[in-house]
C-alpha cells in the first residue's frame, strides 16, 4: 500500500510541476461538502489573498481534486499582506511564478492530517509538495493564553483554526506565512555567528560539503537521472559552550582531542568529532526524546559511534548522561531549526564522541 501511495504522490507532483494547471475547467463537487479551493473561495474576507496565490501558482484546481487528499496550511489575508510588506511587494505576481509555486507547495501536504494527529506535536510524518517537513510546537509562555491558542507551525505561525474538514482533506489557518526552506544545514550553522568554532570544524573536516548537499543525482543504465534527497540531523555547539570547557578556538579543540593535522582523514579525531555530531535522517527534538513503551533511553547511530539520549530521574533529557562531567542537554529554544536537508539542534557541551570522553 505504501508503495502505491508513493507512486500516486510522484504522479501528482509531476502534474503539479507542469507549466499550466492540469485540472483547469474540471468540476469538483463531492456530496454536500466543498473541496479545499472551493471552500477557501467561499470565505473571501479571510482567504482571498491566498486564493490569488494558488491561482497564480496553477495549484488552485489541483487541490480541488476529489480523488486526492490534501492538508492545506492557509495564511489569512492579514498574514499574506504582512508577508508582501516584508518582501516589499504588493502582489504575488511581483515575486514571479516560480517563487509563487514554491511558496504554495510549501503550504500543502498530499495527505489527510486530522486534528488528533496534528496536535500530537513534533514533525509531521508526511512531507509537503516541496519535499519538506513541517513541525508543530506549543508555546505556553507566549502570551496567547495556552491550549489551542499556543499551537505553532515551524515556530513562526500560530494556528488559529484547526482541521476544518473539506471533501478532500483538512484546512488549518495560520496567522503568518511559513517561510519556505532554502538554507542547508551548513548554511543554518554559517548564518549564526555564535557557532563560529563549530563552523570552522565543519570547514576543516570536509563535513561542510556533506551538510551543504541537498540531493544526490545518479543515472540509470537507460540514461534516466534520479535524485535522492539527503537529510542530516546535526548537533551544533555554541562558542559559549566550548568556552565552558576551556576551548576558545579550533586549535584548542584539536589539542584537547589530540587530533593530528590531516583533518579530512576519517580516522582523524577532529573528523570523528565532527561526524559524531551528525545523524543521518531528519529528526525533530520530539522524535529524539521519544522512547518505546517504558524505556527511558535510546541509542542513536551517529556518523562516528553511538550516542545515548535518556530521560533521567530529574525529568530532564540528557545526551550521554553516564559520561558525568561531559553529559549534554538540548538548548530547546535554539533547537528544531529546520533546513532544506535536515534539522539543527543546539547542545550545552562540546560533546566529544565515545572514546574521546576521557580527554
Amino acid at each position: 500500500m505504501k508503495n502505491i501511495l508513493r507512486g500516486c504522490v510522484v504522479a501528482l507532483v509531476a502534474l503539479l510541476y507542469a507549466c499550466n494547471d492540469p485540472y483547469e475547467n474540471t468540476t469538483y463537487q463531492v456530496y454536500n461538502m466543498n473541496p479545499a479551493s472551493a471552500y477557501l473561495e467561499s470565505r473571501p474576507d479571510d482567504f482571498s489573498e491566498w486564493v490569488k496565490v494558488l491561482k497564480y501558482a496553477d495549484l488552485f484546481n489541483a487541490v480541488n481534486q476529489a480523488t486526492e487528499s490534501f492538508t492545506l496550511f492557509v495564511p489569512n489575508n492579514a498574514a499574506v499582506k504582512a508577508f508582501y510588506e516584508k518582501k516589499h511587494v504588493s502582489t504575488i505576481e511581483e515575486l514571479g511564478k516560480d517563487y509563487a509555486r514554491d511558496l504554495a507547495k510549501y503550504h500543502i501536504i498530499n495527505d489527510s492530517i486530522n486534528r488528533d494527529v496534528f496536535i500530537g506535536g513534533g514533525k509531521l510524518e508526511s512531507r509537503t509538495l516541496s519535499d519538506d517537513y513541517l513541525t508543530v510546537s506549543f508555546n505556553e509562555d507566549g502570551g496567547e493564553g495556552g491550549g489551542f491558542n499556543s499551537v505553532f507551525m515551524n515556530k513562526e505561525a500560530r494556528v488559529t483554526e484547526f482541521a476544518t474538514e473539506v471533501s478532500n482533506g483538512y484546512i488549518y489557518v495560520l496567522d503568518a506565512m511559513l517561510s519556505p526552506l532554502v538554507e542547508t544545514v551548513y548554511e543554518r550553522v554559517n548564518e549564526n555567528n555564535k557557532y563560529g568554532i563549530f563552523k570552522e570544524v565543519l570547514d576543516l573536516t570536509g563535513w561542510k560539503d556533506s551538510l551543504n548537499t541537498v540531493y544526490d543525482e545518479s543515472k540509470t543504465p537507460g540514461g534516466v537521472v534520479t535524485k535522492t534527497k539527503r537529510n542530516y540531523t546535526t548537533f551544533a555547539v555554541s562558542d559559549g559552550a566550548y568556552q565552558q570547557d576551556g576551548i576558545t578556538s579550533v586549535a584548542d579543540l584539536v589539542a584537547k582531542l589530540k587530533a593530528g593535522s590531516d583533518y579530512t582523514n576519517v580516522e582523524n579525531d577532529l573528523f570523528r568529532y565532527a561526524a559524531y555530531h551528525v545523524i543521518e535522517g531528519n529528526y525533530s527534538l520530539f522524535e529524539l526524546q521519544e522512547f518505546e513503551k517504558n524505556a527511558t533511553k535510546k541509542m542513536w547511530d551517529t556518523k562516528s559511534g553511538v550516542m545515548e539520549i535518556s530521560k533521567e530521574s530529574d525529568g530532564e533529557y540528557y545526551i550521554n548522561y553516564d559520561s558525568k562531567t561531559l553529559k549534554s542537554q538540548f538548548v530547546e529554544a535554539t533547537s528544531d531549526v529546520q533546513a532544506k536537508n535536515g534539522m539543527l539542534h543546539e547542545v550545552t557541551s562540546y560533546m566529544p564522541c565515545g572514546n574521546q570522553l576521557h580527554l
